[in-house]
């Protein structure tokens, strides 16, 4: 065997060598990358429901807080100036952690099935007139596209 022969020989399994340690240093990339997304989801998600249960803990665990949300819900115009005080608080909280899972969605830190319960939530919330009146006098302050989303998927509602 020539030199020449076997010196090709030693470079083409150092190439052989060198392509199956890139084909691997990618896979091992594309590992992390994609364990990297399930933990950003995740935390999102515990993120998001932990600022939507401290509201509701909030109206379940307080009877004037109850009863100032279901009376916001049925008649926004009925509030006295602290009662609207204490119900904007509250309702900007629960709206802001729609519109976050909303805008995680889209972005796809959360997937389909993580945001289904948000957007249900929304919807159904925002059935009683009181939520609906309220968002509605604010939509300039929501991201482009949100209220759009809300006016398409949620059933009878056009803010």
């Amino acid at each position: 065997m020539t030199n020449d022969n076997q010196q090709g020989r030693y470079q083409r399994l150092v190439e052989f060598i060198s392509t199956a340690a890139m084909i691997l240093s990618l896979l091992f990339l594309g590992y992390n990358i994609q364990r990297g997304t399930a933990v950003t989801s995740a935390q999102a998600v515990f993120t998001l429901n932990n600022s939507m249960n401290r509201a509701l803990r909030e109206v379940a665990l307080d009877p004037e807080a109850a009863e100032l949300f279901l009376k916001a819900g049925t008649d926004l115009n009925s509030l006295t100036p602290n009662e609207m005080f204490r119900y904007e608080l509250w309702i900007r909280t629960f709206l802001n952690a729609n519109e976050s899972a909303w805008l995680f969605y889209h972005k796809g830190v959360i997937n389909a099935e993580e945001y289904a319960g948000w957007h249900s939530g929304i919807c159904e919330t925002l059935q009683r007139p009181g939520f609906s009146d309220y968002m509605s006098s604010r939509l300039d302050t929501y991201a482009e596209g949100f209220i759009e989303d809300i006016n398409n998927h949620c059933e009878g509602l056009s803010l």
